[in-house]
């Protein structure tokens, strides 16, 4: 596998799908192109949505490379529901 990309799970619905993504992507790009790459496979995210690194105590700034974090093949993220009054972010 090229080094350049990750393999990670993306927990939403009660399911995990198995993705493969650029460690050189952030976390927003990442929301992003989330969307329209599920909905291949008939799988519609919120409108608005975070993602939640599951199975490490890091915290990720969505501007920054996961290449800058310390992610391997098999790590967890999950979509959660932005609330209403979280507007700004």
């Amino acid at each position: 596998m090229d080094e350049q990309l990750i393999r990670i799970g993306l927990k939403y619905a009660g399911t995990v799908y198995d993705l493969q993504v650029s460690k050189k992507t952030t976390l927003k790009l990442l929301a992003e192109q989330l969307g329209p790459a599920l909905a291949v496979v008939n799988v519609n995210l919120p409108a608005k949505f975070e993602l939640h690194l599951l199975n490490k105590a890091l915290t990720l700034d969505e501007n920054v490379p996961l290449q800058a974090y310390p992610l391997g093949n098999g790590d967890q993220f999950e979509v959660s529901v932005r609330k209403e009054n979280d507007d700004d972010k």
